[in-house]
């Protein structure tokens, strides 16, 4: 455990996970505890029986661990996943890499790191939410498509912050919840909403296709069914169930063309 605890902290120095001892209550003879330590870095912990059942107060009544667990717990102390290390010994290299998969997965899950704590819905972290954020994340997912979030291996990140959600996991949604939060705040943009308010989502985005330049605003999100030849005119355009969009049907292409309302983005790119 010495060499997993030193592999972590080298390898993902942001993930805050410390591996700690527990010795048994009555399982602490003189001297005992001195030697299990000996030539070890990691701090060990003499469990007690406070209220004199002699059982101990962590081992037994709290976790009621069998011996050799690994307890994984999060910021709440909350057990979130149990290895054994009889059952499974770290000298083989499979149970090792389990080990450590199990403990970033729950450092990850607990600090979202690709988050901006700050304020989760300001993604290039400059103090406000305006639709600069979402063209950010939509040129992104566009270049390089949704993606698991993969663990940090920097001692600090740096913007933009890719994970609304907190997921750990880049994707529509992300976008679709910045968006949603511009529209809760108002045309200014300004972030005066506090981090981790919940939203409902109000459209599916199944695909994302944006110019990579704020100058222009034109955007193709959603492919309709092709539409019967025949009909006799186009359809008349339409207001998504989003505020912000308006869609007109593209006859060239049989699908709809959906666009930012000219009234939202007006604040942001003034008509010349």
């Amino acid at each position: 455990m010495d060499t997993l605890q030193a592999e972590l902290r080298t390898t993902y120095p942001i993930l805050d996970i410390q591996i700690l001892g527990i010795n048994e209550f009555g399982q602490n003879p003189p001297g005992f505890n001195d030697l299990t330590t000996a030539g070890r870095t990691i701090p060990w912990l003499q469990d007690v029986d406070s209220n004199a059942n002699q059982v101990s107060d962590v081992w037994s009544e709290l976790w009621d661990v069998t011996y050799r667990d690994v307890i994984i717990i999060n910021g709440q102390n909350e057990t979130v996943d149990v290895y054994n290390l009889t059952t499974n010994d770290l000298g083989v290299a499979a149970n090792y890499a389990t080990m450590r998969t199990k403990l970033i997965d729950a450092a990850m899950a607990e600090q979202k790191p690709w988050q901006n704590s700050r304020n989760r819905y300001d993604i290039n972290d400059d103090g406000f939410v305006v639709p600069g954020d979402v063209l950010i994340m939509i040129n992104e997912i566009n270049a390089n498509g949704p993606r698991q979030l993969m663990p940090p291996t920097t001692a600090t990140l740096a913007p933009p912050y890719w994970d609304t959600s907190g997921d750990n996991f880049f994707s529509p949604l992300d976008i679709l919840q910045v968006i949603n939060f511009i529209e809760g705040v108002g045309a200014e943009g300004e972030a005066s909403g506090e981090p981790g308010t919940e939203l409902t989502m109000v459209v599916e985005m199944p695909a994302i296709e944006m110019p990579v330049s704020q100058s222009s605003v034109h955007t193709e999100l959603i492919d309709a069914p092709i539409v019967d030849a025949s009909l006799d005119e186009a359809p008349k355009p339409r207001h998504s169930s989003m505020a912000t969009q308006v869609e007109t049907f593209d006859d060239d292409h049989a699908r709809w063309i959906v666009s930012p309302d000219d009234d939202f983005w007006a604040d942001y790119w003034p008509s010349e």
